[in-house]
């Protein structure tokens, strides 16, 4: 279910919140002199793991309920625009080409991390939550809770 502060409502997962709606309304209007089109989307999350060597891992997620699977317009053009532009500037394995960037530590303080992005992935669940779908799907493909459990903390199989 989407938390409080969701672009999408929380009673009706389709229905968009206000800023979506107004957003939408307006986007080729006054807003957009030239008419071009843009879009606004979100994302349900973007998950990181710190491991040893200071190498952080991480990927996006969009969770689908009920079944669905097919991102709407606005997010297939982005998170795929975004996902391509990631993996073509972020290493996507181990190899001899790494992304070293300044950051911090869970208590604040400054760290250096090697980073690795794992890519977008699409979970699709017929119902709300994993314990309770009879159905899992990771980017199609249909997996246990065992599987999803080491997916999203980015282990290997």
């Amino acid at each position: 279910m989407p938390s409080s502060d969701s672009t999408t409502s929380l009673n009706n997962p389709d229905e968009f919140r206000p800023f979506n709606q107004w957003f939408n309304e307006h986007r080729l209007d006054e807003l957009n002199p030239y008419k071009y089109e843009f879009s606004f989307f979100d994302l349900d999350g973007i998950l990181f793991t710190i491991r040893a060597n200071n190498n952080l891992y991480f990927q996006m997620l969009e969770v689908k309920t009920y079944g669905k699977s097919v991102l709407r317009p606005s997010q297939k053009v982005g998170l795929i625009a975004l996902d391509r532009i990631l993996s073509k500037c972020v290493p996507t394995t181990h190899g001899s080409s790494t992304l070293e960037i300044d950051g911090f530590d869970f208590k604040g303080r400054p760290q250096k991390y090697k980073v690795w992005y794992l890519g977008l992935h699409i979970l699709s669940l017929s119902d709300t939550r994993p314990d309770k779908s009879e159905v899992i799907k990771w980017d199609g493909q249909q997996i246990g809770l065992d599987q999803l459990y080491k997916k999203l903390r980015m282990k290997n199989e």
